[in-house]
């Protein structure tokens, strides 16, 4: 891949739902941290420079990933405000990349996977995208930002969160997996039109999309058809649920002798 392009993967958060003292992305699935999960998939798509934000404890993850010999910078969120402020504390690296693209990942997110990152990005400098949304259509889509799309040119308008759709809206089943891939300049140019006007006080990426279409920058979306990607963990419950569905998988992969697959759509 291009060397102009570069990753963030956000893993500041905390794991006092999971009743972990470690970091949330420290905690496992099938006796390997998420972040490890992610940071594994972007190695494979030989996407080399990678930078993790940290926060909670960030010594005790700096500690882990470099003892595993993960080549990773490291930027410090100092407050949790948000997945861009998270974005912001990553401006020292991302201006690095100014005439490139950043992949923007969850720490815990684990079944991204590599086919995905690249059909996305595939789609993303097809299109000349300022950003592409990588999104997935899920049975149950409650609590996930809804995808609203013009109906006739299915271009993307908005991502509309739980607490803010119509009831119309949140019947959507496609949903935001909160992955992107975004052109690094329009990023950093944008960041500082978020605002924290809303009811959490906190500075929202999905906010950047409506501020994209306001300066008529190309805004799309690539549709996966597994809805294992979108899914992550912030108490011991969906945790468990990440664990159960990873060794499905390990069965349908021994049963069939062969990596699962998973069919993708473009849009």
């Amino acid at each position: 891949m291009d060397k102009q392009l570069c990753c963030l993967v956000l893993a500041a958060g905390e794991g006092k739902r999971m009743k972990s003292e470690t970091p949330k992305v420290l905690c496992e699935v099938l006796f390997k941290p998420m972040i490890s999960w992610v940071l594994d998939t972007v190695k494979d798509c030989e996407i080399k420079n990678t930078c993790v934000v940290v926060g909670h404890k960030s010594e005790v993850l700096k500690n882990y990933l470099q003892s595993q010999n993960y080549e990773s910078e490291f930027a410090y969120q100092k407050e949790r405000m948000g997945t861009a402020h998270a974005v912001m504390a990553a401006g020292d690296f991302l201006k690095r990349y100014m005439d490139g693209n950043v992949l923007i990942l969850g720490g815990d997110s684990p079944f991204i996977d590599e086919s995905t990152i690249k059909e996305s990005y595939k789609l993303h400098v097809q299109k000349r995208n300022s950003v592409t949304v990588i999104t997935s259509v899920v049975e149950n889509p409650f609590g996930y930002g809804r995808i609203v799309r013009e109906p006739c040119a299915q271009k993307v308008l908005a991502i509309v969160e739980e607490k803010d759709a119509s009831l119309d809206q949140k019947q959507i089943k496609e949903v935001n997996s909160g992955m992107y891939w975004f052109k690094v300049r329009d990023l950093v140019e944008s960041l500082g039109d978020i605002s924290e006007q809303n009811a959490q006080k906190e500075y929202y990426l999905t906010a950047i999309i409506k501020i994209f279409i306001e300066k008529n920058l190309k805004v799309s979306a690539y549709k996966s058809l597994s809805g294992d990607i979108v899914l992550g963990a912030n108490d011991c419950s969906q945790l468990q649920n990440l664990n159960e569905i990873a060794r499905k998988n390990i069965i349908y992969n021994s049963l069939n002798g062969e990596k699962r697959s998973f069919n993708h759509l473009e849009a």
